[in-house]
């Protein structure tokens, strides 16, 4: 087109999840860790609403208590005294 269109620049993969990250961001899904500048949490209502949804394919084990998981269990995250 003898120059005059340019060419939309095709995103990197790095920059792309960047920008729907902090669109998840602007949208309350996460927000930066009191304790950290550099980390950023899941806000406790979207957590819980995910642990709802997940159901019985997720699991949280905590370091302090004694958990049974059930045998449609697929994912699961630990959680220790030094994480809060």
């Amino acid at each position: 087109a003898e120059g005059l269109l340019q060419q939309k620049a095709i995103p990197q993969i790095k920059d792309l999840g960047h920008q729907y990250f902090q669109d998840l961001v602007s949208r309350s899904f996460f927000q930066i860790s009191s304790k950290d500048e550099f980390r950023f949490v899941m806000h406790d209502l979207i957590n819980d609403l995910a642990q709802v949804v997940a159901g019985e394919i997720f699991s949280k084990l905590e370091s302090d208590r004694q958990q049974k998981f059930s045998n449609r269990t697929r994912h699961s995250y630990i959680v220790s005294k030094y994480d809060t």
